[in-house]
């Protein structure tokens, strides 16, 4: 039984990940962030390079677990 709860809730997420984001109630948000393309720096040679666009994951800690801590 806590199996398919699981698996439920595992499928409800990924169907709100194709949204952009995933909440756990108490415990956070995950969400796409789209990163722009930009031109960084090699430390060890200091020649400038361009960074291509990218998609990462920002999360944000619900206040339920702020508090807790």
């Amino acid at each position: 039984m806590t199996r398919l709860v699981f698996h439920d809730h595992l499928e409800t997420g990924a169907l709100r990940w194709l949204n952009g984001s995933f909440r756990l109630i108490g415990f956070g948000t995950f969400a796409k962030a789209e990163r722009p393309a930009r031109q960084g720096r090699n430390p060890k040679t200091g020649e400038t390079i361009d960074i291509a666009a990218s998609t990462s994951i920002k999360f944000s800690t619900a206040a339920a677990l702020k508090k807790s801590l």
